[in-house]
């Protein structure tokens, strides 16, 4: 019996950004200040990709998640995705049981 791939969940924007899914604005701002500067390209050097990935990242998120809009619409993406999996879950349970019954 094979099992379907379990979906992964992209809460990265507030992990990123090392905040709580309830972070206020300003403490959005303030962790994008924190975060942006030691990773920015000019204060690394050129070959370091790493740090370039990182800083593109961190941008990413707080572009999404400074903005109203984006991210609410961020925030209901997410939503739905872990009801999708709940259900999946649910719904691979059910399965189980119902072959269990007729064994």
């Amino acid at each position: 019996m094979s099992r379907a791939a379990v979906p992964v969940v992209d809460l990265r924007y507030y992990s990123t950004l090392e905040i709580k899914l309830s972070a206020t604005r300003e403490e959005i701002k303030k962790s994008y200040r924190r975060l942006a500067l030691p990773w920015h390209p000019d204060k690394r050097p050129a070959a370091d990709l790493d740090a370039t990935e990182m800083f593109q990242k961190i941008n990413n998120a707080h572009e999404v998640l400074s903005n109203d809009t984006s991210r609410a619409q961020y925030d209901q993406s997410v939503h739905s995705r872990l009801q999708q999996i709940e259900s999946t879950r649910l719904n691979g349970t059910a399965k189980l049981l119902s072959y269990q019954r007729r064994q």
